[in-house]
């Protein structure tokens, strides 16, 4: 049987895990999340646009700050403190390439890999789109601002769980 989102778990900033299935049904946009990156501004403000409009209509953005390219200092909890002006979740800090990777990103990459067939997470702010179903349907790099994402964001909630 193939995996799908929800039979991952992530960790919350104050170190309790979460379990993912509590997603189901619900359309996520899984980023990593970088505030010192110079994309940092846009990007929060687009995120932080789309959730506040399609959530209601099932989207979740799913955000997990990371330190792997070097732009994202501070513990968990300091990223969660300084989170100002962002109406989603942030979970723990993670690294999102190497052995340290937590199995959902592992996951992740594996469904939809990046340019060249690779699994390497290029940048920050790189998005994979989930569906109602739990299935990896795009990877977006953080080069694609998240409003980019709209037509694919709109098709997968106008599908039924």
């Amino acid at each position: 049987m193939s995996k799908t989102l929800y039979d991952f778990e992530a960790e919350l900033p104050d170190g309790t895990k979460e379990k993912l299935d509590k997603y189901k049904g619900k359309v996520c946009l899984v980023v990593n999340f970088a505030p010192k990156c110079g994309m940092a501004p846009d990007h929060h403000t687009q995120l932080a646009a789309l959730y506040e409009e399609k959530h209601k209509d099932g989207l979740e953005v799913l955000a997990f700050p990371s330190d792997t390219f070097k732009q994202s200092p501070g513990d968990s909890c300091s990223l969660e403190a300084a989170r100002i002006k962002l109406p989603f979740p942030l979970y723990a800090k993670v690294p999102v390439n190497g052995s340290d990777t937590p199995a959902v990103y592992d996951w992740l990459k594996s469904e939809k890999k990046g340019v060249l067939g690779t699994t390497s997470i290029k940048w920050n702010y790189t998005k994979f789109l989930v569906n109602r179903h739990g299935q990896v349907v795009s990877r977006v790099a953080g080069t694609t601002n998240p409003d980019g994402m709209r037509q694919d964001i709109d098709k997968c909630l106008a599908e039924s769980a």
